[in-house]
């Protein structure tokens, strides 16, 4: 869905010992979905997408809500989310959501396999 297909959706629910996938539909068909996780006293939004046909409709906005609902359901202490630097509309729908940045870097690291 919207770049993952079923194995690495998987892949991102295993990522946390704890997790919870939502669903958006709209006249039948997926709009949106996020998938978040919780691990020790942390929650992490995993996963967030819209389809491009439904987006600024606050689509987003709602599966962030309901995620951090959960994570304080869940008693965590903490909520984590990361998006591309240039990400513009993600970085402003967590800075309304009251997300702050952290003086942290992701650092994705690949090993190439064949050739």
């Amino acid at each position: 869905m919207w770049g993952n297909d079923a194995a690495s959706l998987r892949e991102i629910r295993s990522a946390t010992p704890h997790n919870r996938a939502r669903l958006v539909r709209v006249g039948g068909h997926i709009a949106g979905f996020a998938i978040s996780g919780a691990a020790l006293d942390n929650g992490y939004l995993q996963r967030l997408s819209v389809d491009s046909a439904h987006r600024r409709q606050g689509i987003a906005h709602d599966l962030v809500l309901d995620s951090l609902q959960w994570m304080y359901e869940r008693r965590l202490t903490a909520a984590f989310v990361n998006t591309g630097v240039d990400n513009q509309a993600a970085l402003q729908l967590y800075d309304r959501l009251g997300f702050v940045s952290v003086d942290d870097e992701l650092v994705i690291a690949e090993r190439r396999l064949t050739g």
